[in-house]
């Protein structure tokens, strides 16, 4: 297996985070992948008061599947084109920048156990950015991926299929009465619940 290194922009980040508020995802076959790209990726950095602050939702739960799906941009509408970049191109270069836009995302689907703060389904689907496209592994240590079958805590965004704050920064592993940061960009390696609980105070 081959491991190669590549750069992610924020707009493609950014990309990402709009999958479900414009872009469209195409859930793809599982196969092996064959190699692995590491990816290097900016997030917000939250300290920990303005992590729990800024998430719409908090929850503990257990994940129940992951599938890759590919992420294509939404190519913007209208004639002007300091909105539309791409306002004179024709359909056949509107659709091929579309599909070089493509990034490789992981929808995640997680049975939720415990709704910390906000209000919460008690399954929710996530999405992640890495994932497997054209038999390529994108994983980020910023962002690590969820795993089946494993418990956690995680600080959420707005949406139907939010994603988690600042990548890994808002993912933690369950670990009894204590959550573990998954990431070295998180705002605390350890976290207790009953930090937890003075902090939703």
């Amino acid at each position: 297996m081959t491991t190669t290194n590549r750069g992610v922009t924020a707009a493609t980040l950014a990309a990402l985070a709009l999958a479900t508020a414009g872009c469209s995802a195409t859930e793809a076959a599982a196969p092996e992948p064959t190699s692995t790209a590491e990816t290097a990726i900016d997030y917000l950095y939250y300290d920990l008061p303005e992590l729990v602050a800024s998430a719409d939702r908090i929850v503990e739960g257990t994940v129940v599947s992951t599938s890759s799906v590919t992420v294509y941009p939404t190519v913007e509408e209208g004639d002007d084109p300091l909105l539309n970049p791409m306002s004179d191109a024709t359909q056949e270069e509107r659709e091929q920048a579309r599909l070089e836009g493509a990034i490789a995302g992981t929808e995640v689907v997680i049975d939720v156990t415990a709704t910390r703060k906000g209000d919460s389904d008690s399954r929710i689907t996530l999405m992640q950015t890495g994932g497997v496209l054209d038999g390529v592994l994108y994983r980020s240590d910023s962002a690590p991926l969820l795993v089946e079958g494993e418990d956690y805590l995680l600080f959420l965004s707005e949406g139907d299929r939010p994603s988690t704050l600042g990548g890994g920064a808002g993912t933690y592993t369950v670990d009894d009465d204590e959550y573990l940061a998954m990431a070295s960009h998180a705002p605390v390696e350890r976290l207790s619940a009953e930090e937890l609980d003075r902090l939703l105070g």
